[in-house]
């Protein structure tokens, strides 16, 4: 009998953990990616309350959807920012960019946005609108 979980450490694999630990250890990298999932939640804001209002309904379905858009689009941003960051140089083939191409294709990057997001509100209200109301 085999066991086929690939958690790792609570996340879907080993290389969704490791990108997420790189990403989520320095304050730069961590601060940046906040940004880019920040950015892609606050994208999502007008149309869903305009939506919301027009439509007069319960939003909570609506909220739902709306955020697992916004953090499809965020994993999507964090992948590209985190390659762009990262990768070896693709004009190169090497066991190196293999490698890279492997882990960033097996990386959950919903799940890293998802993360980030966790103690960001939904929907997010950019931080310079929430100074001003204050």
């Amino acid at each position: 009998m085999t066991d086929n979980d690939t958690t790792y450490n609570g996340w879907k694999n080993r290389e969704t953990w490791n990108a997420s630990l790189w990403i989520n250890n320095e304050p730069g990298t961590h601060e940046e990616a906040r940004d880019i999932v920040r950015r892609a939640l606050a994208d999502y804001i007008e149309p869903f309350l305009l939506t919301a209002i027009r439509a007069h309904e319960d939003p909570a379905q609506r909220i739902a959807d709306q955020r697992r858009g916004a953090l499809n689009d965020a994993g999507d941003a964090l992948r590209e920012w985190w390659d762009e960051l990262n990768a070896p140089d693709p004009e190169t083939a090497s066991p190196l960019g293999d490698a890279w191409g492997y882990a960033m294709s097996a990386t959950d990057w919903y799940e890293i946005a998802d993360g980030i997001a966790e103690d960001m509100p939904f929907p997010v209200v950019e931080e310079d609108e929430e100074d001003e109301e204050r």
